[in-house]
């Protein structure tokens, strides 16, 4: 059982504990209770009054005369928000005192008294518990803070209480969310009938500028369903959710003080969890997941808009200043982005060094980062004649050596490449690099080697290393990339043979794929299709079961042998289905429209290749693809 799994089940006692033991009706909630916890975090919790219940319009019951009966009215309030109309109330005259009237004889309840209700139960609950705990209490939103003795003096407690009453249906303005079309089956059908039947709540705080207009409308709270989601999320998620409230608290907030919260980031992820495939959110993946997570933070501050989960045309952003969220965008935008998810990263990596998930995730996530981060800088500083050797460094600032070695070897392999084809004089040299990258890991490495005994003629080498690519177990090796993961046994973890003897260079080598790297300067060496890729100027990363196919191609077609090119084409399309899930990039379509190409099938071409172009905006190299295709098509 992992850390967070223990951390909720310890909340789930202390819950019972307290509701069952001590009769009070007491619940863990924000992020204590949901399992990303951090220290920094105050205590939430939730008091459930259970002398009120509040009805749909349509559901109400008067069956118990010693229950306050509401009524949830939309009337004209913002979306998520409500009034609570008086339906019933008990014979005691006791909350007679919460009812508030308007000028159409209605009675709502008032926010304003409820909660100095809530305020005088607060103190009377910890003042009975004692200790520190003084019988005080202040209010804070719509939350109750109990304060304690601190010496000689008073300090605020790290809890605080939000008072909640249930509605006894799921709400009508939320109808959407249970049946709105889910691409991606999250979450599925059992869980979204268990959320319908934790209905909501509603807590004492209104939305309009009008004082007396605001203080009878109620927010809406789906607190319980929002645990349930949380309860639901796997550990690449919880540290996306992290890493967004520390980049939120550490380089937005000192900025721009309450533009952004927490609970804006626990909103974004779930949006971002339903609209893409759950192959996404794995260990392997929390790069891309985590800059994901980011691009859809900027969405949202760029267009002033973020949507609430459960009802989408609340817009929790609607009272922020639109400068404030197009500066913290430009803010965000220039903040070394990379750099930070490296940090955040070996920071975790401690946390999780005894994680049997994590234990061999984190340093081959580091590493592939570090790796993409190199080979850019690299790059950069060839282009530009830049001297870029803080960024590298810091690119690099606390690797252990047993990455910075399979670093070394990864760096080796693509310069022993460069010097192909900017040095005459030192072909051993290059070769013996080229065989050093080998050591990098199962497929990017050799796939290099390969790439170079290919361009000097040696087609038969190159498809011998080619072969034993091809015939890798594809259910036995795990793609890292920046950008997807391409391959992977589903629905639970690759039970890979691993164990706590391995070095890294053996479970490299042995089980992990890195994507195939090329940088423009290389564009010589590359077989045509990369050399498309290439076009556009940038440093190419692909994938290497598709590198593969794409070189047996070239090879074969070097051979000029139309038979073995078109098998390559039908392997390539059956191998394609065992990483399909992964969210890949274009560039298998691409390949396939290239291929088409070469074997004369034009009009299969024009389809693939028309279709990458459509599937993605700036596309540069599909559009070189397809010129050179009608060229040949009309000559």
């Amino acid at each position: 059982m992992t850390n967070i799994a223990i951390d909720i089940q310890r909340v789930k006692l202390t819950d019972f504990a307290l509701q069952e033991l001590l009769n009070l009706p007491l619940s863990h909630a924000g992020s204590r209770a949901e399992g990303s916890n951090d220290s920094a975090s105050d205590t939430d919790m939730t008091y459930s009054v259970s002398n009120f219940k509040v009805f749909n319009e349509e559901d109400i019951i008067l069956n118990d005369e010693n229950i306050n009966v509401l009524k949830m009215k939309q009337n004209h309030c913002h979306p998520g928000y409500c009034n609570l109309e008086i339906i019933k109330t008990t014979p005691s005259k006791e909350w007679n005192g919460l009812f508030q009237s308007t000028c159409l004889d209605r009675r709502y309840l008032s926010t304003v008294s409820f909660l100095k209700f809530a305020q005088a139960r607060v103190s009377a609950i910890f003042g009975m518990i004692g200790g520190s705990l003084k019988n005080e209490s202040n209010i804070h939103g719509p939350c109750v803070t109990p304060t304690h003795a601190f010496g000689n003096k008073e300090k605020e407690a790290d809890i605080d209480v939000a008072f909640i009453i249930q509605c006894q249906s799921w709400p009508s303005v939320a109808q959407e969310w249970l049946y709105r079309e889910r691409q991606h089956n999250w979450p599925d059908a059992p869980m979204i009938e268990s959320i319908k039947g934790l209905t909501c709540g509603f807590v004492p705080i209104g939305y309009s500028e009008n004082l007396i207009v605001r203080s009878i409308e109620w927010r809406i709270s789906f607190n319980a369903a929002e645990r349930q989601l949380m309860w639901s999320f796997n550990e690449t998620q919880l540290l996306c959710l992290d890493f967004l409230k520390l980049l939120v608290s550490s380089h937005i907030e000192p900025h721009f003080p309450k533009l952004l919260c927490s609970y804006f980031m626990k909103t974004l992820l779930f949006w971002h969890i339903e609209e893409t495939p759950s192959t996404m959110w794995r260990p392997e993946n929390l790069v891309a997941c985590l800059t994901e997570c980011i691009a859809k933070l900027q969405n949202c501050l760029i267009t002033a808009n973020c949507p609430h989960y459960f009802i989408r045309n609340n817009n929790m952003f609607d009272k922020k200043d639109k400068k404030d969220l197009r500066e913290a965008s430009h803010h965000l935008n220039s903040l070394p982005i990379d750099q930070l998810i490296l940090r955040f990263i070996q920071m975790k990596a401690n946390f999780f060094h005894k994680n049997v998930i994590f234990q061999n995730h984190i340093p081959l996530i580091s590493l592939t980062l570090s790796r993409h981060l190199m080979h850019c800088l690299s790059w950069e500083t060839l282009r530009t004649k830049i001297d870029l050797q803080e960024p590298f460094l810091a690119a690099v600032d606390g690797i252990d050596h047993g990455i910075m070695e399979q670093l070394n070897h990864s760096l080796a392999s693509t310069i022993g490449s460069v010097l192909q084809t900017t040095s005459s004089d030192d072909t051993g040299r290059s070769w013996k690099l080229l065989k050093q990258g080998t050591k990098s890991d199962l497929m990017a490495g050799p796939l290099k080697l390969a790439t170079a005994l290919w361009w000097n003629g040696r087609v038969l080498d190159a498809l011998d290393i080619v072969d034993k690519m091809v015939r890798v177990d594809l259910n036995q090796v795990i793609h890292y990339s920046l950008y997807y993961r391409s391959f992977i046994k589903e629905p639970s973890d690759v039970s890979h043979p691993i164990d706590e003897k391995m070095t890294l260079h053996d479970i490299m080598t042995r089980f992990i794929a890195l994507d195939v790297i090329f940088l423009p300067v290389e564009i010589n060496i590359a077989p045509d299709f990369v050399k498309f890729q290439l076009s556009n100027g940038s440093p190419l990363f692909i994938s290497p079961i598709v590198y593969t196919y794409c070189l047996e191609f070239s090879c074969h077609k070097e051979k000029s042998d139309l038979k073995s090119m078109a098998d390559t084409y039908d392997k390539f399309c059956k191998a394609r289905s065992l990483f399909s899930k992964g969210g890949l990039p274009h560039l298998d379509t691409d390949l396939k429209g290239y291929f088409q190409m070469e074997l004369g099938n034009y009009l299969k071409s024009t389809r693939f290749l028309v279709s990458s172009i459509l599937a993605r905006k700036a596309n540069i190299p599909s559009l070189w693809l397809l010129s050179t295709l009608l060229h040949k098509y009309f000559n």
